[in-house]
């Protein structure tokens, strides 16, 4: 549950040339949007531990559980990309003979790191046309989205590799959820006018939540 709220008064209203007033309900949008998105990111970059008292990424040290977190990370190439999908792949299920697969479909990594990991890419693309292998290649890498977002930048994740600088995240677009409070979707505004000093109070409120539902759609690579 999240909210703001403040009041003006009948001379500020009066004097609001530049328009502030008439610009919240837009700015408190804008600003519901920026709060989610952080919510959700920080849930990659500063993960939190899950109910079985395992956190959502790791290398391997716990036994009751495959892979999810590169124990040899390195900077974002196709070898890595497909070391990712294998462990995509072969995830554990509930019991150790059991194997769950998905489907890497997104990366995520900060804005400084996108224009890379797309060059990356559209090089094997590029290359594999040249080799008439595209339908192949069409199918494995250009159905594979990379998100950035400025928002993950400002993370501080020196856990992470010392830094978010060259990390990339690998999902599956589907472990982690945020909803909203049913009947209060995204930023609810209200109005109240004040009889005796003719100014006017607003509220703002968001109803919402995120979380990892399943550890085995989310993937790590901390870089080098």
């Amino acid at each position: 549950e999240h909210g703001r709220q403040f009041g003006w008064t009948f001379r500020l209203m009066i004097n609001d040339r530049l328009g502030g007033i008439t610009e919240l309900g837009r700015k408190f949008g804008a600003a519901g949007n920026r709060l989610m998105r952080q919510t959700v990111y920080g849930l990659l970059t500063t993960p939190p531990t899950l109910e079985d008292g395992q956190p959502v990424f790791t290398n391997g040290a716990a036994a009751t559980r495959s892979i999810n977190d590169d124990p040899s990370p390195a900077v974002f190439s196709i070898s890595e990309a497909d070391d990712m999908r294998v462990r995509f792949a072969t995830r554990q299920g509930i019991r150790a003979a059991t194997t769950v697969p998905h489907r890497m479909r997104h990366i995520m990594c900060v804005t400084g790191n996108e224009t890379f990991i797309n060059q990356v890419l559209g090089r094997v693309v590029v290359e594999s046309r040249a080799r008439n292998t595209a339908e192949q290649v069409t199918e494995s890498f250009t159905g594979l989205g990379v998100w950035a977002d400025p928002l993950i930048d400002q993370f501080d994740a020196t856990a992470i590799g010392g830094g978010l600088g060259t990390a990339w995240f690998g999902t599956d677009g589907e472990s982690v959820e945020y909803a909203f409070l049913q009947g209060y979707e995204g930023v609810q505004t209200a109005v109240e006018a004040d009889f005796s000093t003719r100014g006017m109070k607003i509220r703002a409120t968001l109803d919402f939540g995120a979380g990892v539902k399943d550890w085995r759609g989310l993937d790590r690579n901390a870089g080098a």
